[in-house]
């Protein structure tokens, strides 16, 4: 099986499941890289040890920016994906 056809044989598979559940998985998992890149970038950039409302209020404002870049990444994953298929099919 070559490469392409493992492309196409699982993309078919997401697509079964829809868009809105492959948006909310990959929200979900990009959240939560995005959320733990952001908090290591802050204890590297502020060496400074923060109180307890600082770091909630500095956890939610990263979860809110994750979700978001997360968001917009997974619906042009989609897009890419979609857009590739569609051209893999009127190929053959």
């Amino acid at each position: 099986m070559t490469v392409d056809e493992k492309f196409l044989e699982k993309w078919e598979e997401r697509r079964k499941k829809g868009k809105k559940n492959y948006f909310l998985k990959g929200t979900a998992v990009g959240t939560v890289i995005i959320l733990i890149l952001l908090i290591l970038k802050d204890f590297a950039v502020h060496p400074i040890v923060f109180s307890v409302a600082e770091l909630g209020n500095l956890i939610f404002k990263n979860i809110f920016i994750s979700a978001i870049l997360a968001g917009f990444a997974a619906i042009q994953s989609w897009e890419w994906q979609e857009r590739k298929y569609k051209n893999m099919k009127g190929k053959k």
